[in-house]
């Protein structure tokens, strides 16, 4: 009797015990449907939001777009009104909006007209890294600026500090190079530009010039022996082979008065199979000031010229530079750079100042 006494207070107190879970059990699903109706609350809030705000985004490119093709059609409509007999008015263009701001090109860019139309930017990535490297108190130079999209785009940020050098000798590149300016920045912003109408080389004279596919000129050595006779045409006049003036850039830099006192800060040379020798002209400044040089690289161009890739390569190690692809952090050697270029029109190598003990 006393034992089945015990057994009945032990399962009496297991009885409350169970109760007790049960009750607390109840309490913590009470919690959850709690937590799951805040939930739902919140997730039907949130994505309340988000419907509202892709509604603000699109009507906000809508905007953007009206707005654009408005200001696009007012430009359109004054250089409409250039006259026909100015050098403007004689070269035919179209009217892009960037991020470096209203730029023309050549109608007949088949390249770079078309990619910032649809995109509106152009080499992000080295763009991104010109910003992150240029200083306020250098210059920049760009070789083969072409009409100006990376000229303009450091004029603007550096403002009136520092200057900018472009060189370009494709005269209707200089004509466009020069109105993008003028359109995109004040006066005491543009005067902080010079601009070379010459092609670089490693020595000052003449060179043979063909059209780039991507715009501009694609300059060659004069041959120092050319073939005999060119065969004169219908009308009896012997074709002349289509040249323009080359310079050496440490000369040209030198000279200018406003540039004096300021180093290079930044190099970016789009000539491919060219800017070596594009910088060979330069490169006394280049070991003196120690900028980043950023080099559109081709083996297939630079044989075109004359000159063994490989060996080109290893000038600018001697130069003081390491060669990194663009896109990575560590140096590349030359037979790695060569395997990269392989089948592409060109690959961009920074030129990096390397470190000095």
């Amino acid at each position: 009797v006393a034992e089945a006494g015990k057994r009945g207070k032990n399962l009496q107190v297991i009885a409350d015990r169970l109760d007790r879970l049960t009750e607390a059990l109840d309490r913590t699903l009470d919690r959850i449907d709690g937590l799951e109706t805040r939930t739902g609350t919140v997730l039907d809030e949130q994505q309340g939001r988000s419907q509202v705000t892709i509604r603000a985004a699109s009507q906000a490119l809508t905007t953007s777009d009206a707005l654009r093709r408005v200001v696009l059609r007012e430009y359109e409509r004054r250089a409409e009104a250039e006259p026909s007999d100015s050098e403007l008015g004689r070269t035919a263009s179209s009217l892009v909006l960037c991020d470096a701001g209203l730029l023309r090109l050549p109608a007949d860019d088949g390249v770079m007209l078309p990619l910032l139309s649809s995109n509106g930017v152009w080499e992000p990535e080295l763009s991104t890294l010109i910003d992150s490297l240029v200083d306020p108190g250098g210059i920049f130079v760009d070789i083969g600026a072409y009409v100006g999209y990376h000229t303009l785009r450091v004029l603007s940020r550096l403002g009136t500090s520092g200057a900018v050098v472009a060189v370009e000798p494709q005269p209707d590149a200089t004509i466009l190079l020069r109105h993008n300016i003028s359109m995109n920045v004040s006066q005491p912003v543009a005067d902080r530009l010079t601009v070379i109408e010459a092609a670089a080389w490693d020595t000052a004279g003449s060179l043979r010039i063909e059209p780039a596919m991507t715009g501009g000129y694609q300059v060659y050595p004069l041959d120092p022996d050319p073939e005999p006779g060119l065969e004169p045409d219908a009308e009896g006049e012997v074709p002349v082979v289509p040249t323009v003036a080359s310079v050496r850039l440490d000369k040209e830099l030198e000279s200018v008065a406003t540039l004096q006192g300021m180093p290079l800060s930044v190099v970016k040379v789009d000539a491919p199979g060219r800017g070596h020798r594009a910088l060979g002209g330069l490169v006394r400044l280049l070991r003196r000031d120690r900028p980043n040089v950023f080099c559109a690289f081709s083996a297939s161009q630079t044989s075109a010229v004359g000159d063994d890739p490989a060996a080109v390569l290893r000038e600018f190690g001697t130069w003081g530079f390491d060669v990194v692809l663009l896109g990575d952090d560590e140096p590349s050697t030359p037979a790695q750079v060569i395997d990269r270029a392989d089948g592409q029109h060109s690959v961009t190598l920074w030129l990096r100042p390397r470190a000095t003990r």
